[in-house]
């Protein structure tokens, strides 16, 4: 027993190494000395002693205990990680509504990028100088010392600093932003001008102004008029401003197409109908079978009278059904509510009718 029990202790030490979990690293190229620890040892004892710095990953609940800040999830790293993410610099791209989140800034669609990405794009650089290809709009801030010697050829937005020493002796050919020194001797007799005048003409004119131009199908006429006759007005022919589901209308509208700029459909498009528009006032008649909803597919939109439900054809139609006459079996609580009369049960023909009451009365 004794010869054992000093067989033990002489193999304390060996077991202790081998187990490894208090036996120092040696490296064996410098003849047994210590040497440092490695790289996964070093990130082991940092857990052990937990001092994880942040934008470690961790597993939550695990080895996110010992991170010196709270452990969060990371975007950048689609991982938890210990302390909390920085926030995103614009132009960093991001997808919407989920890492877009980690923007310091709210992220817009930029065109270069053809992407979105955090923050708005910078505008383009501006011009270098003032361009001088048109004249301002407004008068120089000082005026000219005296008086041009010969007339201009465009009228001034300002009058001169005098007045001319004796009115023209023809009419300009263009209005004058001020009256003339005297009146002119008689009304021009040219044909009216192409746009109206900012003050009204010496005498009528010999015909009256053509009318504004009429909005073709899918014209968008929404902003031409404040009620629904006046944008009426603006669609050619037959053509009303209507949209489906506004100015109780249950026709109409248009949406843009895919990838145009200014081309516009009739009918709902992938999201539905989005604008008011000159539309064609259906004429497709009550009881035809249709598909209601605002997608591509749908067509109820083409009925003359707004679409319901018919239990007769267990499907959406054109208008509303007509009233079930006595006699007609149905469901009690569905297409009972189409009777006529009030339905009741019938053993004769083990089923609900229409008229049922009525009929045992008489």
């Amino acid at each position: 027993m004794v010869t054992l029990a000093l067989l033990a202790l002489s193999l304390a030490p060996t077991m202790t190494l081998s187990e490894g979990l208090s036996a120092p690293l040696y490296d064996q190229s410098e003849n047994g000395l210590p040497a440092p620890p490695r790289e996964k040892e070093l990130r082991r004892r940092r857990l052990a002693d937990g001092d994880v710095a942040d934008g470690e990953r961790c597993w939550l609940g695990i080895t996110c205990n010992n991170c010196q800040n709270t452990a969060s999830f990371w975007w950048s790293k689609s991982f938890t990680a210990c302390g909390t993410e920085p926030k995103w610099q614009d132009g960093k791209k991001c997808s919407w509504g989920i890492t877009c989140r980690a923007c310091e800034n709210e992220a817009t669609w930029w065109s270069e990028k053809r992407s979105i990405a955090c923050g708005s794009q910078p505008t383009p650089q501006p011009t270098p100088a003032p361009t001088t290809a048109r004249p301002t709009n407004q008068p120089s801030a000082m005026p000219t010392q005296a008086p041009s010697l010969v007339p201009t050829f465009t009228p001034t937005t300002q009058p001169s600093a005098s007045p001319t020493l004796a009115p023209t002796a023809s009419p300009t050919g263009v209005p004058t932003t001020q009256p003339s020194a005297s009146p002119t001797p008689a009304p021009t007799t040219a044909s009216p001008t192409g746009v109206p005048t900012t003050q009204p003409s010496t005498s009528p004119t010999s015909v009256p102004t053509p009318s504004p131009t009429q909005l073709p199908l899918n014209g968008k006429c929404y902003e031409l008029g404040s009620t629904m006759e006046e944008r009426d007005a603006f669609c050619s022919g037959d053509l009303v401003c209507a949209r489906a589901g506004f100015d109780e209308r249950h026709f109409g509208g248009c949406h843009q197409k895919f990838g145009s700029d200014g081309d516009y459909e009739e009918g709902p498009g992938l999201f539905g109908i989005r604008h008011h528009c000159c539309s064609r006032i259906p004429d497709v008649a009550n009881g035809t079978k249709c598909l209601t909803g605002s997608t591509r597919i749908s067509t109820c939109f083409k009925c003359k009278n707004a679409a319901s439900y018919w239990y007769s054809k267990r499907s959406y139609a054109c208008g509303q059904e007509p009233a079930w006459e006595n006699g007609k079996k149905c469901l009690l609580g569905t297409s009972c509510n189409r009777c006529e009369n009030k339905a009741a049960w019938e053993w004769k023909k083990f089923s609900y009718v229409c008229g049922s009451e009525t009929n045992s009365s008489d």
